[in-house]
């Protein structure tokens, strides 16, 4: 049984009719009624002191000093000037919370107990509808003896659907800080196309008179003439003379970084178009690079946690790109990105991360260079 001690306070105003009577205390037996065993009362709220039992009243009917319970017990009153009675259960407050349940032992309505080894082991809590003994688990919770109190599994499971919905946000936050700096940069190619567009009064005016590079060089001469594209001119030059290495993304982590790197440059070529003549006649092109920017952006996200490994692509296309992301502390338990069959930066070895913060590597596939790059 499970209770909180309290002062059994029924003779603790004076009453003449009970001068110097006695009060006997007996425990109660499951059934209700009373045994013939008397109860341990207590001389204070708390310690190990006891009472007398049975108490004997003083001259006015009251107790001599306070009396404390921590059981039911049932008094009976005896020698006094209104003769013998028996009182009814006088019950501590209950419920409180008893541990884990075993069998074989005194349980009293409103207990409290957890669902441990002993019955199911689920950790749920549980209160008892009605005072027993326990028997067995099943049969008791069958039989109604108790009632499910907190749900600790469905807590647990909500609890886990929260942390899994901070990690999605987190994930999100990290793709919207890598995507920022191409954003910037598409931002300023967009920019540009319309300055560009603006310069017309009809697209449809405008013929794409040079098949490449080497046609608008044989007009207008050397490039590196040109002051404003002379620090990209070769990133220029790449471009034209060889559109395929944009489309297959060969070097796809070289390419974003060179864009981001070189905002300023970029930003006066497009300020000096118009000074490159039919160049800037030829807005196709220019929409054509927009359009393989864009196409960066198809990234496959692998999720890599301590101790895990994820594996790239088994057959992959060439300009395939494919974001690692290592979420946690890897100090103490490295995480694996598998080759899945191909080269990592040329050797044919799995790509591991043993960092202690959260980061993210690329990977591009590129045949000729014998497989994945990694930045």
């Amino acid at each position: 049984m499970t209770y909180r001690r309290i002062s059994e306070g029924s003779f603790d105003q004076a009453h003449s009719g009970y001068a110097a009577a006695t009060v006997t205390f007996y425990k109660v037996n499951l059934d209700g009624s009373r045994s013939t065993t008397l109860a341990t009362i207590y001389a204070g709220p708390t310690g190990s002191t006891l009472a007398a039992n049975p108490q004997t009243l003083d001259s006015s009917g009251q107790y001599l000093a306070p009396v404390y319970i921590e059981e039911p017990v049932i008094a009976v009153v005896g020698t006094s000037e209104l003769g013998d009675y028996e009182t009814g259960i006088i019950r501590p407050p209950e419920g409180l919370y008893d541990g884990g349940w075993v069998g074989g032992k005194d349980y009293t309505v409103g207990t409290i107990i957890k669902d441990e080894n002993f019955g199911a082991d689920t950790e749920n809590l549980y209160i008892a509808t009605e005072d027993h003994t326990s028997g067995t688990w099943a049969t008791d919770l069958g039989n109604g003896l108790w009632d499910l109190f907190v749900d600790v599994e469905a807590v647990t499971d909500a609890r886990d659907q929260t942390v899994d919905a901070a990690d999605s946000i987190v994930g999100s936050l990290d793709d919207i800080a890598v995507l920022a700096p191409i954003a910037d940069t598409l931002g300023a190619v967009i920019d540009a196309a319309d300055t560009i567009t603006g310069v017309f009064d009809n697209l449809d005016t405008i013929s794409t008179v040079y098949g490449d590079l080497d046609a608008i060089t044989g007009v207008y001469g050397n490039l590196s003439t040109i002051s404003a594209v002379n620090s990209v001119e070769e990133t220029i030059a790449g471009a034209w003379d060889n559109i395929d290495a944009i489309l297959g993304c060969y070097n796809a982590l070289s390419i974003i970084s060179s864009v981001h790197n070189n905002t300023t440059e970029i930003e006066a070529v497009y300020n000096n178009l118009s000074d490159i003549g039919t160049v800037a006649d030829d807005i196709d092109k220019v929409s054509d690079i927009a359009d393989n920017l864009d196409d960066l952006l198809a990234i496959t996200t692998l999720r890599c946690t301590p101790g895990n490994t994820v594996n790239l692509p088994a057959s992959p296309s060439d300009g395939d790109l494919v974001r690692a992301k290592m979420i946690g502390d890897f100090s103490s338990s490295a995480g694996t990105v598998g080759r899945n069959g191909n080269n990592i930066g040329g050797a044919a070895a799995d790509f591991t991360y043993s960092g202690v913060i959260d980061t993210v590597f690329y990977f591009c596939f590129d045949s000729v260079a014998g497989g994945w790059a990694v930045g």
